[in-house]
């Protein structure tokens, strides 16, 4: 029974159900949400396993309520998207409709088969992240979470979500995302067992668009300097990064040959020295030994649009910002041996060594640069 006017929600027939959900106002989603109810046999498929929801008309609570009954119930659905609003000019025009998380999740919490959960642009109080909880804690299937812009701005947010993640029976987490919610240093630290407890499975990691500073960036480093770290991409875009935490990340990533994507773009506070310090460490022109030492693996750190590379030639020179921006492409576009050739010569070219008085035992540098 629904507590809010005694009706029972359980054992609602199709046309209850469309009467429930007609203020979504979109034919197919609730055609869609009764064959999941209906475990039509057309929903096996894949393009079928994702369930998209852009909220831009309010459902009443016992709507909420239901939806999350019959997604509880579903064994089928690997994804499950709610949208408040989709895009800035939707948010401008109209009024911002209510998700309510804590109704939705009193069923959602029994569903085992979804992989990847998105909630975008839904403020999570504590409520929402309580009700939430048992849904993290119980399904094993979840590889993805995405809260981005959820406004996790109370004092228990960060503790809260953490717990339930530290219960998961499994540690097969590979995708967080915590982008847009003011995310400080202190909140990192109390996210830090998570990442590492999830440290040799989780590949994305996004804590762009907070205030992470080089105290936060402490727990980064624990995670990226680990043996048995996995993280294929993390963004740190529009953060409080600055000169100190790049030097801490570069420190952690000497040795690191799994990290593809660290993303630093928009963040003012990264100067000439941190700039220097990252060419460094995927093209250390200082001898031989420092370029075939250096980062062959790392590829982008956020800086790919016009702005951005005038932001590097400022900072960098032509010449030094080029060859950052160069070392990056061969670390994506060759295997190591490549990169480390290509390297080489870009250094002798520009007078930085000088491949005649190398170290190198005579008769292997040709084998190199081959």
């Amino acid at each position: 029974m629904d507590g809010h006017n005694g009706i029972a929600l359980y054992g609602l027939s199709d046309d209850d159900d469309r009467r429930l959900f007609q203020s979504l106002k979109h034919p197919a989603l609730i055609s869609r949400i009764l064959s999941i109810k209906n475990n039509d046999p057309w929903a096996i498929f894949p393009e079928a396993k994702h369930m998209h929801v852009q909220a831009l008309n309010d459902l009443e609570e016992r709507a909420w309520t239901r939806l999350g009954q019959i997604l509880g119930d579903a064994s089928h659905v690997d994804k499950l998207s709610i949208l408040r609003c989709p895009t800035v000019n939707v948010a401008k025009i109209l009024r911002c409709p209510t998700v309510n998380v804590a109704k939705l999740c009193v069923g959602l919490r029994s569903n085992q088969s979804i992989k990847n959960l998105t909630l975008t642009g839904i403020d999570l109080g504590d409520e929402e992240l309580i009700s939430l909880g048992p849904f993290l804690i119980h399904n094993p299937s979840l590889s993805l979470l995405d809260l981005s812009k959820c406004n996790l701005t109370s004092t228990d947010a960060l503790g809260l979500l953490s717990a339930a993640l530290l219960q998961r029976s499994e540690d097969n987490l590979e995708h967080l995302s915590l982008r847009g919610n003011h995310v400080s240093d202190l909140d990192l630290e109390i996210l830090a067992p998570v990442l590492k407890r999830n440290v040799s499975k989780m590949k994305h990691l996004n804590l762009g668009q907070n205030q992470i500073g080089s105290r936060g960036c402490v727990s980064l480093v624990t995670l990226l300097g680990s043996q048995e770290c996995n993280l294929f991409s993390l963004s740190l875009r529009a953060n409080s990064i600055d000169d100190k935490a790049v030097a801490m990340l570069i420190d952690s990533l000497a040795k690191n040959t799994k990290l593809m994507t660290l993303n630093l773009g928009n963040n003012d506070g990264i100067t000439t020295e941190g700039w220097l310090a990252m060419l460094k460490l995927v093209c250390d022109t200082s001898c031989i030994k420092g370029i075939l030492d250096s980062n062959h693996y790392l590829c982008d750190v956020g800086m790919f649009g016009t702005r951005d590379v005038e932001l590097l030639h400022r900072a960098l020179g032509i010449d030094d910002g080029n060859l950052l921006c160069a070392s990056l492409e061969a670390n994506a576009a060759y295997e190591k041996t490549m990169s480390v050739r290509r390297k080489i010569l870009w250094s002798h070219a520009r007078g930085n060594l000088n491949i005649g008085d190398s170290f190198i035992v005579p008769g292997v540098m040709p084998r190199i640069l081959a």
